[in-house]
């Protein structure tokens, strides 16, 4: 009698392997894009109503001073009050002249 042949389980085939990981990572790509679109919503929504909330400030007037610029010390120190300078001797704090 000739002996007997034992079935031996077949590796998993490579393709089957390939394919769940592929399908894996396609997955985890929907679910970080929707997470991000989750995320983008939530966003949107905090910050459309309050665009124009906080009120604007301005702090500065274009003005340029440079060397014979047609501009009198009455009109720089009007300029200065204008922007809310202060006049001091010896201009100790910020905001004053």
């Amino acid at each position: 009698m000739p002996p007997r042949r034992t079935r031996r389980s077949k590796p998993p085939p490579r393709r089957s392997l390939l394919g769940f990981i592929l399908w894996s990572l396609l997955l985890l790509l929907a679910v970080a894009a929707a997470y991000a679109a989750y995320l983008d919503h939530v966003i949107r929504v905090k910050f459309e109503g309050k665009r124009w909330a906080l009120p604007a400030y301005v702090y500065a007037r274009p003005l340029e001073l440079f060397s014979g610029a047609e501009l009198s010390a009455g009109q720089l120190e009007r300029e200065l009050r204008l922007l809310d300078y202060r006049f001091s001797i010896g201009a100790a704090s910020p905001g004053s002249y």
